[in-house]
């Protein structure tokens, strides 16, 4: 079992870790640990998420210092393991107290994550339309155009933003995250599918939903 493990979660970390850097010299930083001097507090809830700030931010030179419920536990003793809910949401803003710039907040199976912006004057979470917003703001940078396939949940303004700003097509398929994967995988000028719920696979990971990548 061990050497099952080791086997796939040593390459899938390097690939988590060369992905951000890959992303970090794209913006002209080219050392091998872009996010020395950010503070960032991952809230796995008690999930198998947890590595993702002890190998995967910290080896980058993030401070995680304020990451909470990284161990995994069945019993989810502190809250559900669940970006949507409030609990999950209030305890990371909690332990973002002393100074975190981001909250990471990942779901069970770590193919859904929520953010939490810390820059602002209040601590706010970054999910549903605006993750959506803002991952759409990712996978279209640089492109002429692009599709964005979500779920028939989002707002008008994101149809708005990802069609009149970025220059991309929103096309609103119907509820359920492999519809929409399904839907995007199907059509040669996707770059992303997303639910509003942080379901979320990119064209460039092969469309596999990945909390940690996004």
């Amino acid at each position: 079992e061990g050497d099952v493990l080791d086997n796939f979660m040593g390459p899938y970390v390097e690939k988590l870790r060369s992905t951000v850097i890959r992303e970090a010299r794209d913006s002209s930083d080219s050392s091998d640990r872009p996010l020395a001097g950010m503070r960032i507090c991952v809230n796995a809830g008690n999930g198998a998420g947890g590595f993702f700030a002890t190998e995967v931010l910290a080896a980058l030179g993030a401070d995680i210092r304020d990451s909470v419920y990284l161990a995994p536990d069945g019993t989810f003793p502190h809250h559900p393991a669940n970006p949507e809910d409030p609990a999950h949401v209030d305890a990371t803003i909690l332990a973002m107290a002393n100074g975190a710039e981001v909250g990471v907040m990942l779901d069970t199976d770590v193919d859904r994550c929520g953010l939490v912006d810390g820059t602002s004057t209040r601590p706010a979470p970054v999910n549903k339309n605006r993750l959506v917003a803002l991952c759409a703001t990712i996978a279209l940078d640089g492109k002429a155009t692009g599709t964005v396939v979500t779920d028939s949940v989002t707002s008008r303004q994101v149809t708005q933003y990802i069609d009149g700003e970025l220059g991309g097509t929103h096309d609103r398929y119907k509820m359920g995250y492999r519809n929409v994967i399904d839907r995007a995988a199907a059509n040669p000028q996707a770059v992303l599918a997303i639910e509003t719920s942080g379901h979320s696979a990119w064209a460039d990971n092969r469309y596999v939903d990945d909390g940690c990548y996004t």
